[in-house]
């Protein structure tokens, strides 16, 4: 079994950082060879959990991504320690959806508020299981 791969980016809270963090990660993934459906999964997760960073918390956030042969996680840490909440939208809601379609999109996903050097924080993660070739 092969070393799992890391990465690691940080932004400002602006929302120009949503697409600067997809494109982080789908360069990254694709240079280990992750393409097709995964990769368009991660980068929907990944563009939602960066605007709930931005929109909620108002923190620099972080990126977090590990792979291995077994699984691909992606991790977005925020400054903000209330837990995501999945909402109740309405049909004609404009917003409210994006936990809901992480869910949809990832084989697992959660969060967690650990020690952060800066204080406290959240973490909310997503994982795939992956399959060998």
């Amino acid at each position: 079994m092969a070393l799992p791969k890391r990465w690691t980016w940080t932004f400002p809270p602006e929302l120009r950082c949503c697409e600067l963090a997809r494109d982080a990660v789908c360069g990254a993934l694709t240079s280990e060879g992750v393409h097709g459906d995964p990769l368009d999964d991660v980068n929907a997760v990944v563009g939602e959990l960066a605007v709930n960073a931005i929109t909620h918390a108002g923190t620099e956030f972080t990126v977090r991504v590990t792979l291995d042969d077994a699984r691909l996680r992606v991790e977005v840490g925020d400054g903000d320690t209330r837990p995501p909440e999945l909402l109740e939208v309405g049909a004609g809601a404009g917003s409210g959806r994006g936990l809901f379609i992480v869910a949809a999109l990832a084989d697992d996903w959660g969060w967690r508020t650990p020690a952060r050097d800066e204080g406290w924080g959240k973490t909310v993660w997503a994982e795939w299981r992956r399959t060998p070739c």
